[in-house]
């Protein structure tokens, strides 16, 4: 499944996503790779159908959120956006919200696996990760090279809201080389007033 990418701030504009976009690029592998799809819908036959949601070559996307598509998760709570998770039979999701967009952080969810019955739960773990970081996270988690445990504080576990901290352990996983051409993509989309 593509990975999701859910927006709920209606104070997030095209400026602030396009950025993350670049972030969430696969800049070691390949400028044009196609994982992410934009939720704009609640109609899981509209997030299939709609193809101009996806970030094709990170192109900036429309200038408000709420125009054309509207964005239909924008106010919803975390427990809307991981139920519509489940009824898509899906694992894993982003979420920009108003604290991702001011400290360069998404969140990431993955369903909770259960060792006795050696299935998925309806819980998810979620973790506030680095913009830095959040590609080669989803990109890990979404093959099963690596397990969430494996980027989040386990000495400081679970905070009382059920909330993980990301590790300090884990650095940006990209090349000088490709942090140099991001960089060159950011300052370009600046120029242009897309980011």
């Amino acid at each position: 499944m593509d990975g999701l990418i859910f927006v709920n701030s209606a104070n997030i504009d095209f400026k602030r996503l396009n950025r993350l976009f670049v972030y969430l690029n696969d800049w070691d592998y390949g400028d044009d790779n196609d994982f992410f799809k934009l939720v704009t819908t609640k109609d899981a036959h509209e997030l299939d159908e709609n193809e101009g949601t996806r970030l094709m070559s990170i192109e900036p996307v429309h200038a408000d959120l709420d125009a054309d598509p509207a964005n239909a998760w924008q106010g919803s709570s975390l427990a809307d956006i991981e139920k519509h998770i489940l009824g898509l039979g899906g694992t894993l999701y982003l979420l920009l919200d108003d604290k991702g967009a001011l400290d360069h952080t998404v969140i990431i969810g993955e369903r909770r696996w259960d060792d006795e019955t050696e299935g998925l739960t309806d819980d998810f773990d979620r973790v506030r990760c680095p913009w830095d970081c959040a590609y080669s996270m989803w990109a890990n988690l979404d093959i099963a090279n690596m397990n969430f445990d494996e980027f989040i504080n386990d000495e400081k576990g679970k905070d009382e809201d059920g909330w993980y901290e990301y590790t300090e352990d884990l650095p940006a996983d990209i090349s000088e080389e490709s942090q140099r051409r991001r960089a060159e993509k950011l300052a370009k989309l600046e120029r242009e007033g897309k980011a």
